[in-house]
């Protein structure tokens, strides 16, 4: 991230912590985290410096930092700050900023009117449609795969049949609790997150069952217990149902050879059905 984004964001951050006359320390561990994932340690205290001084931030006792009361300031400097990021983020980026947002509240999860607003504010300047942003909420804030009901969610769980009417559903043998990912159409961007305990690697690193992780192109996911999953097996659950059609694409023996004389391809043969990544 650019400097002007991460400035930025800092400030969003600020804004929703001053809704509250108190920061939860779950607050402080969330940006202090989400700057490491950033940035270097140096850079990170540079930064968490800003958000501490946007913050007001204000000693208290050692484990409860204070912030001072918002005022109408911070509406004016909201609407400053999204507009300065609306100009310079792709929508992609947009979503992604929202969905930090939430996760923040979502970590003492105290949605408070107040930082309903802030988000609301966020979510207007930045135009994003009314049944995304249902989505992320839904995505954020429920664990519970019987209580989602969004055709806009994965549930990857052990159970064999769909726990939910209207979410997606694939079955994983051997996971203690559901993988959820949330596809938001409008970008063609996934991301998942884990609500169980057992050891469940993204690309190789642990997941941490607090934290929401962008599912990028080509990325594998790798249950303990369980077989790997695929960007392509995940995308799959959502493309498939757009299709009205049914249809299949097969290759056999194709060879090809590189005009060095090289072999590239040979005697490749398969086959793929509608919502599958070739």
């Amino acid at each position: 991230m650019s400097e002007e984004i991460l400035i930025a964001l800092m400030e969003l951050f600020a804004i929703l912590v001053k809704q509250d006359k108190e920061i939860n320390p779950q607050y402080i561990d969330y940006i202090s985290n989400f700057l490491l994932q950033q940035l270097s340690e140096e850079q990170v205290n540079y930064y968490f410096h800003i958000f501490e001084e946007k913050a007001n931030l204000t000693p208290s006792t050692p484990d409860t930092p204070q912030v001072s009361s918002h005022d109408t300031s911070d509406s004016v400097a909201l609407l400053s700050v999204c507009k300065q990021l609306n100009r310079i983020l792709t929508q992609e980026q947009k979503i992604i900023v929202l969905i930090r947002l939430y996760e923040l509240i979502n970590t003492d999860q105290n949605f408070t009117k107040a930082k309903k607003n802030v988000l609301n504010t966020v979510s207007i300047v930045f135009k994003l449609m009314p049944d995304e942003i249902d989505s992320i909420q839904h995505f954020i804030f429920t664990n519970n795969a019987s209580a989602i009901d969004d055709e806009n969610i994965l549930i990857i769980s052990a159970d064999k049949e769909n726990p939910s009417k209207n979410a997606r559903h694939m079955h994983a043998e051997g996971l203690d609790l559901p993988l959820i990912v949330l596809n938001i159409p409008s970008v063609d961007l996934y991301f998942i997150k884990y609500t169980g305990n057992d050891p469940v690697y993204l690309n190789g690193i642990p997941m941490n069952n607090r934290s929401i992780y962008i599912l990028a192109k080509g990325s594998s996911i790798k249950p303990v217990k369980s077989k790997p999953l695929f960007y392509s097996d995940v995308a799959g659950c959502f493309l498939r149902e757009k299709h009205t059609l049914h249809f299949t694409f097969t290759a056999q023996n194709i060879y090809y050879r590189f005009p060095n004389g090289e072999t590239g391809l040979h005697n490749v043969s398969f086959s793929a059905t509608e919502g599958q990544l070739i």
